[in-house]
């Protein structure tokens, strides 16, 4: 079913639209799915999330990011009628820059690709097949970070299936990528499953690993379209609510650059980050950080913060914004503070992982936070290179004015005559459960008067808690930005030798043309004429002036970098209030396929003008499934049924013929634990192999659904292909 809207009637409509969408948009949690039946609406309990897998590939300062997710009413059938057909309503959040560029849903067999159109269109269509009882799916976007998704229907006992793909901002580092979601996709689900994930990578890349999770490893899948794939599985009981999951791979910096190009005509799109230290001289660079952390957990069971998680978080921000040249030193809250270490020891990995399993074994007290702070700032104040003090706290004893002013005027004493150590302070105590004080011309809870004004006379900074936005995580990530923020004035200016760019962003917000010289810089633009490319970068830094030329090679081709330059068009566009404005918005975003604001995604059942998608890749079969498997491997594996449940038959086609005399066929499961090794095999060269397998292990048991691997290796031959059990 194609739209095609009338000039005429979308003038007369756009303004209503924005007050419609306006209207819609309301202010809900993180996420929240639920279930209900349209016709009788009152009983509307959490869905439940059977499965979900999310694929992972960066590419350049985004990754494409696949989700996957089976829903229904599991364990709330009762509440509706038998056979009644129920409607899943699923809101959830994504960072700002992130872009929606597609939205399936399952029928019946058939993957249906969403089509896009203007929403007051998408809506009507909906609610009218609702009430016809027939197959829709609707993706809305309701702010600049919040979305709605509606299925329907789902026949109470059954499931549907769906797939978002969203384009989400990388963190980059000197040596590597960070890629990150939430786990609340799958937290708030009736019952909670494990999350499986697929990294895709190019091949010849170092392997993955779970930057949040290092216990956990990614096994490689298999090879498909050049990327090799990587899976892996984070069981339940380890997601946990504002803990990111961390997908941690290498950044492919050529000499401090990245360049990814889009042709396009005469010209085309390019992607260009690159790291400012790269072409720095060593005078305008900053001179090692040094940081004491101190440390003070109370277990108050409202912030629901495991110390072991609280250890990780600290550490994980450390690993990411400190370098091996910058140093550290830990004290935590007891009633005779001790540094860990005698002296500032360096920043590398090691030293900073072997400092938080330290101190796992160690008590670290809910009191003596006076005691603590004064502590570590007497420590840094007596060292010859001074440092920082960076506290992490949920303590709330000090807040009142009384208390509070005591303490700071001994605070002061501690380094009357030379410089005030400078104290970050993150405060993750929950806000509004703690008793409040008036102090002229301000309302205070908790600590929130001792840390403003501790801040303030140091020349540091306080980051108050915040319940609905800032996770744990996010509130270590924040104050270590804080804290070792640098600035540089920094002029960009990329052109070619025989042409020029233009219409240029930026996906960091410099502040007056201000940078970090320690984080990348990513710039998004257009193009005409040929490469080289040539950049200008010009500023200055305490005081030091610079100027650099640079040509960098073109690292990669991607047909992504068009649709981030159009996202951020759209959410400029997005910005604005008029009917102009919005009819651009709305022509430019069913143009890409980039959600707005002003439009939607719609899947509608083959009966009604949607049209199955035979060439869409569902990754949640596993590598061998996909369209698009490598041609030329030796072997092609087929299972039958894949997924299955009691039974699957395996079927092996060797081009060259097999030797099951110098080969192995075992199952793995994704932690790498071997299940099982197929033995009794017939013998000699085989040019096709078929075989049964019950889905247990080698001791007879019952092995649980998830996904597994059945590796074939030996005689220089090692490969990998995934099955999954229902």
């Amino acid at each position: 079913m194609e739209i095609i809207l009338n000039p005429f009637f979308m003038k007369k409509y756009l303004f209503g639209l924005f007050l419609f969408v306006a209207f819609q948009a309301q202010v809900f949690g993180q996420f929240s799915y639920w279930v209900s039946d349209p016709e009788w609406g009152w009983e509307t309990p959490n869905a439940t999330v059977e499965s979900a897998l999310f694929t992972v590939e960066p590419k350049g300062g985004y990754t494409e990011l696949g989700i996957y997710m089976e829903l229904s009413a599991g364990g709330n059938e009762d509440l509706f009628e038998p056979g009644a057909n129920l409607e899943v309503n699923y809101f959830f959040t994504l960072p700002e820059k992130a872009l929606v560029t597609d939205s399936w849903l399952w029928v019946e067999e058939d993957i249906i690709r969403a089509q896009i159109m203007d929403r007051w269109t998408a809506t009507t269509i909906y609610e009218g097949i609702v009430n016809r009882r027939r197959d829709p799916s609707l993706l809305v976007k309701e702010s600049a970070t919040e979305y709605h998704l509606q299925i329907y229907p789902l026949p109470n006992g059954s499931s549907r299936k769906v797939k978002l793909t969203v384009l989400v901002p990388n963190e980059w580092t000197e040596t590597d990528v960070f890629s990150s979601f939430l786990p609340e996709w799958v937290l708030y689900s009736g019952d909670v499953p494990d999350i499986q994930l697929q990294v895709l990578v190019p091949e010849g890349q170092a392997v993955p690993a779970l930057a949040s999770h290092p216990d956990l490893d990614l096994l490689s899948l298999g090879t498909t379209g050049g990327k090799v794939v990587y899976g892996g599985s984070i069981p339940a009981n380890q997601l946990r609510e504002g803990k990111p999951i961390v997908v941690r791979t290498a950044a492919p910096w050529e000499s401090g650059v990245y360049l990814a190009t889009q042709e396009e005509g005469n010209g085309g799109f390019y992607e260009l980050g690159f790291l400012p230290t790269a072409f720095l001289e060593q005078d305008v660079t900053a001179s090692p950080r040094r940081v004491m952390l101190l440390l003070q957990y109370r277990d108050d069971g409202i912030t629901q913060l495991l110390v072991a998680d609280f250890l990780e978080e600290i550490a994980q921000a450390m690993r990411k914004q400190l370098r091996p040249q910058d140093a550290f030193n830990i004290m935590v809250a007891g009633l005779t503070p001790e540094p860990l270490f005698a002296e500032w020891m360096p920043a590398t990995t090691e030293n900073i992982t072997q400092a938080m399993m330290t101190l796992g074994g160690q008590k670290i007290s809910a009191n003596h936070l006076p005691g603590l702070i004064g502590s570590g700032i007497s420590w840094v104040n007596r060292q010859a290179e001074k440092g920082i003090v960076m506290l992490f706290a949920n303590s709330i004893d000090e807040g009142q004015p009384e208390r509070a002013n005591a303490l700071l005027a001994e605070i002061a004493d501690l380094t009357a005559g030379s410089d005030p150590v400078p104290c970050f302070i993150a405060d993750y105590t929950y806000p509004g459960r703690y008793p409040g004080y008036f102090v002229e011309p301000n309302y205070f809870f908790g600590n929130a008067y001792f840390y403003t004004n501790l801040a303030r006379q140091t020349g540091g900074e306080w980051l108050e808690p915040d319940c609905c936005n800032r996770s744990f995580s996010q509130l270590c990530e924040a104050i270590f930005g804080l804290a070792l923020d640098e600035r540089l004035t920094l002029d960009i200016f990329t052109t070619l030798d025989s042409g020029f760019t233009y219409n240029r962003y930026q996906l960091e917000d410099s502040r007056g043309g201000t940078y970090n010289p320690r984080k990348p810089i990513f710039q998004y633009g257009r193009y005409a004429g040929n490469a080289p490319f040539s950049v200008e970068m010009a500023g200055f830094s305490s005081d030091n002036l610079f100027f650099n030329t640079f040509q960098p090679e073109i690292s990669a081709s991607d047909s992504i970098i068009g649709t981030l330059w159009h996202g951020f068009q759209i959410r400029d566009l997005e910005r604005e209030t008029n009917n102009r404005s919005i009819g651009e918005l709305i022509n430019l975003s069913l143009e890409q396929r980039i959600l707005s604001l002003y439009t939607a995604f719609l899947c509608l059942e083959p009966s009604l003008g949607g049209e199955p998608c035979p060439s869409c890749i569902d990754r949640s079969q596993g590598v061998v499934a996909t369209a698009d498997l490598v041609k030329d491997s030796l072997f092609a594996v087929t299972f039958s049924p894949n997924p299955f449940s009691d039974q699957v038959a395996i079927r092996i086609d060797a081009a060259a013929g097999l030797n099951s005399d110098a080969v192995q066929l075992a199952i793995y499961d994704l932690s790498g634990r071997e299940q099982i090794v197929f033995r009794e095999l017939p013998k000699g060269t085989l040019r096709s192999l078929e075989f049964r397998w019950d889905g247990r292990n080698a001791a007879g048991q019952e092995l649980p659904s998830g996904t597994y691997v059945l590796r074939l290796s030996g005689e220089g031959i090692n490969q990998s292909f995934v099955l999954l059990k229902h």
